[in-house]
């Protein structure tokens, strides 16, 4: 069963970086904690609301304030505002919830679009291009607003 991690909804494995060391954080923990709902361990569709939500898709989607069965005990751990490729841009404290929400999100968004196919190019080719040649300017490229638009209507 596919999930969506731009659906309001934690945990982390770390077995990106194994494959490419040199990988850059932000891919090597979007594949990490996409691993987490490709196993079943994690459903990225449950909301704050419900119980075993994501905390980092609903801290990425700023309801880390708000109380629910998978937040009792809500904190401001940051929102959409994160960069996708600065690394605790917002801070070292729990905004780095929503950093880990953000990479997260694109996976799954880089798996909708373009197929399983791609990640597993992702997670094993060393580099991966996407690593190496990530530049800010892309964020100006159509392909952002899709990602925008994906997060916005899949929720």
């Amino acid at each position: 069963m596919p999930t969506r991690a731009c659906s309001p909804t934690s945990g982390s494995t770390s077995w990106s970086s194994n494959q490419d060391p040199q990988e850059v954080t932000w891919v090597n923990e979007g594949l990490s904690d996409f691993a987490i709902g490709l196993v079943g361990y994690g459903d990225t569709r449950r909301n704050v609301h419900q119980t075993h939500a994501e905390s980092h898709i609903f801290c990425f989607h700023g309801y880390g304030t708000v109380k629910g069965p998978s937040n009792p005990n809500p904190s401001d751990c940051g929102g959409a505002e994160n960069s996708l490729t600065m690394w605790q841009d917002e801070g070292t404290g729990s905004e780095v919830l929503a950093d880990y929400g953000n990479a997260w999100s694109f996976m799954q968004f880089l798996d909708d679009r373009y197929g399983r196919a791609f990640i597993s190019a992702l997670h094993t080719t060393a580099p991966t291009r996407v690593s190496r040649d990530y530049r800010p300017s892309w964020t100006s490229s159509p392909r952002a607003p899709r990602w925008a638009r994906y997060c916005t209507t899949t929720s």
